[in-house]
């Protein structure tokens, strides 16, 4: 396939400026979502400049190896490669997650996730018996013990980590993450995003399925959390050729209804969480209604909770073990 080149006058000037205005145009043409904003972060990684730079300079000429550079981003743009790929990183909840070619990209749905988990976090007793008084009155827990199941590139045990430290409202420095994921690409990649950020004494990650790596430890934990695969099989291939040709299908895929992921978390976890901890989970759109009925009391579970992304969307479900004897412990 040949690829028309926003470069269309060899004769003036190419600046910032006209470049990404033809960029821009081209990409709406093809129908790349956010036009304007994805030449934006291409050009910007080729010049090595911030966003925000790039409009404080854009008369700035551009120089023939930077053009080429930029060219052959576009074009991978064009066959459908997601920009997070080409740009090898990615914003997450404040910060920069680097992100390698065949591992799922976090989305900012996730994010509410985090941000619902850190509410419960910072509410007064949100795990019953856990937690001892410093001597400045504050309540935290003597060891916090997060389990994260499929984690990916490890954004969310990463956003947690950095926000248990910077989080004044409810710092929390005795903890440890345990994250899992079947892919070792994944895990490799989740560790080199551990160390760039600094949390890696904190956080272990370990191959596996679903709870099988949790087992060996003999812990329990305050908090199971996981994004798991929940698009039904019969949709995947009607997901954009983006997300269809370049993301693993094993992060994506949840089944024939889109709950075989969610069922399994939902019946397994009860034994390896302490009395009064927490199970966080991402849903699909539609999923939440039926996720919170799974987790109904037989299981030990109570306080099971809804709560929406900022589209509105009923995004996820978050559950208390009891402090009571659950009839799976």
């Amino acid at each position: 396939m040949i690829y028309k080149s926003p470069i269309t006058d060899h004769n003036s000037p190419i600046t910032i400026r006209s470049l990404l205005r033809n960029t821009a145009v081209q990409f709406e043409e093809r129908g790349i979502e956010s036009p304007r904003l994805t030449a934006e972060l291409l050009l910007a990684q080729i010049l090595q400049m911030k966003r925000v730079e790039l409009y404080l300079d854009f008369d700035r000429e551009i120089l023939e190896e930077e053009r080429n550079c930029f060219q052959r981003s576009i074009e991978r743009r064009l066959r459908g490669e997601p920009t997070n790929y080409i740009l090898g990183e990615m914003e997450f909840m404040g910060f920069t997650l680097k992100i390698q070619k065949g591992v799922f990209i976090p989305r900012p749905e996730t994010e509410t996730l985090c941000e619902a988990v850190l509410n419960q976090i910072e509410s007064v007793g949100v795990w019953d018996g856990l937690h001892q008084n410093d001597p400045n009155g504050r309540s935290s827990p003597t060891e916090l013990i997060v389990f994260e199941i499929g984690c990916g590139c490890g954004a969310i045990s990463l956003a947690l980590a950095l926000q248990f430290t910077t989080n004044h409202k409810y710092p929390i420095t005795n903890y440890r993450i345990f994250a899992s994921d079947i892919s070792e690409e994944a895990l490799q990649n989740a560790r080199e995003n551990a160390r760039r950020l600094g949390v890696s004494s904190n956080i272990q990650f370990l191959k596996g399925d679903l709870f099988e790596p949790f087992h060996p430890l003999q812990l329990k934990a305050d908090l199971l959390i996981s994004n798991p695969p929940y698009v039904p099989s019969s949709l995947l291939d009607q997901l954009s050729l983006e997300i269809r040709k370049f993301e693993p299908r094993e992060a994506l895929d949840g089944g024939e209804d889109g709950l075989t992921f969610l069922r399994k978390i939902v019946r397994e976890a009860p034994p390896l969480l302490k009395k009064g901890g927490l199970l966080a989970l991402e849903v699909g759109e539609g999923q939440a209604s039926t996720v919170q009925d799974l987790i109904n009391p037989k299981g030990g579970f109570q306080e099971v909770e809804i709560f929406k992304d900022l589209a509105g969307i009923r995004r996820g479900v978050l559950a208390k073990l009891s402090v009571k004897e659950s009839l799976q412990n």
